[in-house]
């Protein structure tokens, strides 16, 4: 019953916020946030859709203007060839008459070789002082200088409140300048325009001086510069062709990012007008935009706010019809819980006996799981345990392997020093015993004691198992090696060759680095004996690679490792052995140092070798250690 009442009790809603209510603010909000996101997603595409369109209306009109001015272009220079003919050819009569159906031819001004106004052609009266505009000069200058136009040159200039288009000519001492009004052709901008008045286009000679401009006419009649205004610094300068650019509308070059960073905005797109050597420049205000994207806005609202409502009427429909009996089913459970089987039979008859069914079960699964884990934890602990006796019983071996091959190695050792014992002992009863002999008997049996003290030291040192990082040298650790492994190798006629590239030290482990080499060099072995082999050897290799890495290489010729099995050499007790000889836990303790207690990789393949003229294949152990130092602990 204790297990049943815990679980009501977490069944039980926050005295604070009661089951309805929080269901009802899940249903509110589960139905809210999509419809906000929709809202503001549908507001974005909507957004940008106007925005592409707008791109789209640009690129058109642009063409346009592109096409007509391309157009009217080859049309004036057309009729400037025309006219420069016909005063070639002396007709002048035949030019007066070209006023009469050319209407937008305004002027033929005959000059001196000085460019001196000495006659004018025209349908008005001008004064014998005419004063030429100053952008005629970089027309007029090279004609004085007695330079030539290409035929049909057509320059941009300003006389009185007329833009106009010009072409000059130089003929026997004489300045010809013809000059037609462009003001009609430009008029025909505003039929594309009369729909849209938050839209306009602009002209730019390439000098930055307004031809024309469809909002105010008084722009290409003063000396304002489009290169100066913003439009051109942030639409036109760093932006390609088409392009739709976002700018401040009061902001000129020169004006840090944030003035006029609240004024209205303005979209901007150019293209080139080659045969004039102009740009047309389309701008539209951002009212455009944000009129439509106001609308959006407020349409997305309207429909949040009926969603609110809606949601909030359903919210309580469902409330009052599903949630009041699941409540009132909860507490006969928590009455049934803790006691109250009156109360509980009372109002309950129904969904007790099915949520109390539910309850059971979970209860009976519950109790299930936990045996399981008891029993599984169990057993767990008693593999470890397991484990740890065979590890230690590994290492007890090794450890009287080693003894074993110390005694075979302080033989020769204890049998030198017991010869000059009994020498020096004879040679003193006989009277022969010297100085000399003295000495150097003694320093001999001095030179075998330091031997065997230096045995026993690498011995006491490998027991001890210092499992602290120290820098020590790799040679050290391979001389180490060969003194506690030198008699039970030369027992079975194995030769242990080394190679340790100079001076190289290493940071870390090193009785645990110690102990993997003793593992390998022992796998290495009981493979040479097994498979009798008359030229046994081993090889360990360590250096230093390219990326600072130590690589430590042990390699034998004892006929290599089956494919078979190789990738399963270092799992747990898993040997090739008969269980007399091996527990499996050698190799898998040697990964188990390399991996997680270095840190490194230890990797083994089968390879060919060659000595004393056969071929014969052995195992190699790669082992790759990161080269650690002080500062990285």
């Amino acid at each position: 019953m204790s297990r049943v009442k815990l679980i009501v009790l977490r069944l039980q809603m926050d005295r604070g916020v009661t089951f309805r209510q929080d269901i009802r603010r899940k249903l509110i909000f589960f139905a809210l946030v999509p419809m906000v996101l929709i809202g503001i997603v549908g507001s974005i595409l909507i957004y940008q859709a106007e925005e592409t369109l707008l791109v789209s209306e640009h690129t058109r009109l642009l063409r346009t203007v592109e096409k007509l001015t391309g157009d009217y272009y080859r049309r004036v220079h057309l009729f400037f060839n025309v006219v420069h003919n016909k005063i070639v050819q002396g007709d002048m009569t035949a030019v007066q008459n070209g006023f009469d159906f050319a209407p937008f031819l305004y002027t033929v001004i005959q000059m001196d070789a000085q460019g001196h106004p000495e006659h004018i052609y025209s349908r008005q009266s001008f004064p014998k002082t005419l004063k030429l505009d100053p952008h005629l000069t970089p027309l007029l200058q090279p004609l004085i200088q007695g330079k030539q136009h290409k035929r049909g040159a057509v320059f941009f200039c300003k006389e009185a409140h007329k833009m106009l288009l010009a072409h000059a000519f130089r003929h026997r001492d004489k300045i010809y300048l013809i000059t037609a009004d462009s003001e009609p052709f430009f008029d025909q901008f505003q039929y594309f325009l009369q729909k849209d008045r938050h839209r306009s286009i602009s002209i730019i000679n390439n000098k930055g001086t307004y031809v024309y401009d469809s909002r105010d006419a008084n722009l290409s009649r003063n000396e304002r510069s489009f290169y100066e205004e913003g439009a051109y610094v942030m639409g036109v300068e760093h932006s390609k062709p088409y392009h739709v650019q976002e700018y401040p509308a009061h902001n000129q070059r020169g004006d840090s990012f944030w003035k006029g960073f609240l004024d209205e905005d303005y979209y901007i797109s150019y293209a080139h007008i080659p045969d004039f050597d102009w740009i047309a420049v389309v701008r539209d205000s951002a009212d455009t935009l944000d009129s439509y994207l106001s609308k959006v806005l407020i349409i997305g609202i309207v429909l949040i706010l009926i969603t609110i409502l809606l949601t909030t009427i359903s919210a309580q429909i469902i409330s009052n019809h599903i949630i009041i009996p699941v409540e009132r089913l909860i507490k006969n459970i928590n009455a049934f819980a803790v006691g109250k089987e009156k109360e509980h039979q009372e109002e309950t008859k129904v969904s007790y006996p099915i949520f109390m069914n539910l309850l059971e079960s979970f209860e009976t699964m519950r109790r299930k799981i936990i045996a399981r884990e008891e029993k599984l934890r169990g057993q767990i602990n008693s593999n470890r345990k397991m484990q740890e006796q065979l590890i230690q019983q590994e290492k007890l071996a090794a450890m009287g392997e080693m003894i074993g091959n110390i005694a075979h190695q302080w033989r020769q050792p204890l049998s030198v020093i017991s010869t000059l014992a009994t020498g020096l002992q004879t040679e003193q009863e006989i009277g022969i015993l010297t100085d000399e002999n003295l000495q150097e008997s003694c320093a001999q049996i001095n030179d075998n004691a330091q031997y065997l003290s230096g045995t026993i030291d690498d011995f006491r040192q490998f027991i001890k198992g210092d499992h602290e990082k120290q820098r020590f040298k790799a040679q050290e650790l391979v001389d180490t090696l060969q003194n506690l492994l030198k008699g039970q190798l030369k027992s079975h006629q194995i030769s242990l060759t080394t190679t340790v590239e100079k001076d190289l030290e290493i940071y870390g482990y090193r009785n645990d680095l110690l102990q993997i080499l003793i593992n390998l060099v022992g796998n290495a072995k009981d493979a040479l004996i097994e498979t009798q082999e008359e030229d046994r050897s081993v090889g360990i290799d360590i250096r230093l690679s390219d990326s600072r890495e130590i690589v430590i290489r042990v390699q034998d010729n004892g006929g290599g490792i089956d494919d078979a099995i190789i990738h399963r050499i270092f799992e747990p007790y898993f040997t090739t052995k008969h269980k007399s000889q091996g527990t499996g836990l050698g190799l898998h303790m040697v990964h188990r140092l390399v991996v997680e207690g270095m840190g490194g990789s230890i990797d083994v393949e089968t390879i060919e070798c060659t000595k004393a003229g056969s071929r014969t294949q052995g195992a190699v152990f790669t082992i790759v250690l990161p080269q650690g130092s002080e500062s990285s602990d």
